[in-house]
Parts: C-alpha cells; sequence; structure tokens
C-alpha cells in the first residue's frame, strides 16, 4: 500500500464491505487468510481468530530422468 493511505481505514473499510455482503448472502461464518499484522484491525470488527496455517513451500525433487 502507498504510504499516504496507511492509517486512513482503506483496510477497514474493505473488511467491513466483505462482512456486509456475507452477511447480505445469509453467511454465518467469514474467513480471512491474513498476517498478523491485520489480526488488531479483524478483530476489532468482530472477527475471532480460530486458526493458524502454516506457510508451506513444496519442492518436487527431480528424478534423475
Amino acid at each position: 500500500m502507498l504510504p499516504e493511505y496507511r492509517g486512513r481505514g482503506v483496510y477497514r473499510a474493505l473488511v467491513g464491505a466483505r462482512a456486509r455482503s456475507a452477511i447480505a448472502m445469509g453467511r454465518k461464518y467469514v474467513h480471512s487468510d491474513s498476517t498478523e499484522y491485520s489480526r488488531p484491525i479483524l478483530e476489532r470488527q468482530g472477527l475471532v481468530k480460530v486458526s493458524t496455517t502454516t506457510p508451506y513451500l513444496w519442492k518436487r525433487e527431480s528424478t534423475g530422468s
């Protein structure tokens, strides 16, 4: 994000719009795969952390053929 937009609520507004859209579609739960930096913003919006994902980089080993 551009520095001049930091702290202006752009991410918070986007999260709110996505949540309202999910509610309008009758959804009870939403999912957000985000970094720990986003967690305070998401929690202020009412989301609750329920699990953690661990990134994994899979590399195919060459078979020599």
